[in-house]
């Protein structure tokens, strides 16, 4: 007989307990983050295998909570609250902090060009790769 998960009021079953706790050991992180960092953090409580932390930042990715930073090959947590849109990510290269925006802008031209093209955008991430308007302060000190 198969066991089964216990679905919630609206028909979904809850996310596992790891997922969870992926999702506070990348809040707790604080900046982007690798699979590997995940596990280091949660070493002392638990030891959750690489491929455990993939999983559960998948389902991060397909809920909204949480984005991958391609060209760091890292994740971050979600600062616009939980969305599955197009994102604006700036990242400096000089203290490694990404800043998340949404602009319904970008979120258009992707729709027009993906309607235009007959190819279907299962998602959308800019990035741009510069100095932080901190780190450019500093470098004139």
């Amino acid at each position: 007989m198969a066991r089964h998960a216990r679905k919630t009021a609206n028909g979904t079953r809850p996310p596992p307990k790891h997922v969870e706790t992926v999702l506070a050991a990348l809040r707790s992180i604080g900046r982007p983050a690798s699979a590997y960092d995940i596990q280091a953090v949660l070493a002392e409580q638990e030891h959750l295998a690489p491929q455990t932390i993939y999983r559960a930042l998948q389902r991060l990715i397909e809920a909204g909570s949480v984005h991958k930073v391609e060209s760091l090959n890292a994740f971050v947590v979600c600062s616009q609250g939980c969305h599955r849109g197009a994102s604006v990510f700036a990242i400096c290269e000089c203290c490694g902090v990404v800043s998340e925006m949404r602009d319904s802008g970008i979120e258009t031209v992707v729709e027009t060009w993906s309607h235009r093209m007959s190819f279907a955008a299962k998602g959308a991430a800019l990035e741009l790769h510069g100095v932080c308007a901190n780190c450019a302060q500093e470098a004139l000190r």
